[in-house]
């Protein structure tokens, strides 16, 4: 498949690029309750949700536009179509709890892998929960007892810190609406760090969505350190209450690898 499409599809719908190896450790019990307890971003609440979407994914070889359909049935679906400049559907996602599939339909092949599977193949840890967050603009980990939450000198901003398997992760909560509008998430023994800035918040029903959002990645590679920057912008957005559908078939032709 397309290395560069197919790298757009995870990238768009996966925080954590570089590789975390195990997913989020739990959290040890302890005594008492404390503000990180009772610490809640408002998240938006839904059954579906049908998005539309401009992509651009810029890095020192490539910059690419796309469009990119995303419909949602929350905690169970995410259905991508991405579309590239022609107009003409370059390939097709389909995730569910279990499991990726894709087609790609400049080559006529289908990839499907298990979580599992993928992680081993492309050493990023995936899981349905942190596709759906990275989409919705939520919290990327779980509060848990042991993180660290304070005020920004301005009091604008709630911060919330986390070690999360040898990452340092730092989520910016806005006081006036508790909404993630962005977090930070940095591996030091790798110089590897991620960020997104989430903006243009606007109406949704009775929330408010964030209708743009940019990707900012360092990771080093030829013994120099790369940036690849990926930025969303949302044109549609609807939470519809009739039942959506998910196509995906898999053509006859397609070489399944």
């Amino acid at each position: 498949m397309n290395s560069k499409v197919f790298f757009i599809l995870i990238l768009f719908v996966s925080i954590q690029i570089w590789g975390c190896k195990k997913p989020p450790m739990t959290s040890q019990k302890t005594d008492g309750i404390s503000e990180v307890d009772t610490f809640k971003v408002k998240e938006i609440e839904f059954k579906y949700l049908a998005a539309k979407a401009k992509i651009n994914f810029k890095d020192s070889e490539t910059d690419i536009n796309a469009t990119a359909h995303i419909r949602i049935r929350k905690d169970s679906i995410i259905w991508i179509s991405v579309v590239p400049a022609l107009g003409i559907e370059a390939s097709r996602c389909l995730i569910d709890k279990d499991s990726i599939k894709i087609l790609d339909r400049i080559n006529n092949q289908f990839h499907g892998y298990s979580f599992a599977t993928l992680e081993q193949k492309i050493n990023i840890h995936l899981t349905y929960h942190i596709l759906q967050s990275m989409l919705l603009g939520s919290l990327p980990f779980p509060t848990r007892h042991e993180d660290q939450l304070s005020k920004s000198m301005n009091k604008e901003y709630f911060i919330l810190k986390q070690l999360v398997e040898g990452m340092q992760v730092e989520n910016y909560v806005k006081a006036s609406s508790m909404k993630l509008e962005k977090f930070d998430i940095r591996e030091e023994k790798t110089n590897k760090d991620l960020k997104v800035v989430y903006s243009n918040f606007l109406p949704l029903n009775n929330f408010f969505f964030p209708f743009n959002y940019q990707i900012n990645i360092i990771y080093p590679m030829n013994n120099s350190l790369q940036s690849t920057v990926v930025s969303v912008e949302y044109h549609k957005v609807e939470l519809p209450e009739k039942e959506l559908n998910f196509p995906f078939n898999i053509p006859n032709k397609y070489l399944k690898k």
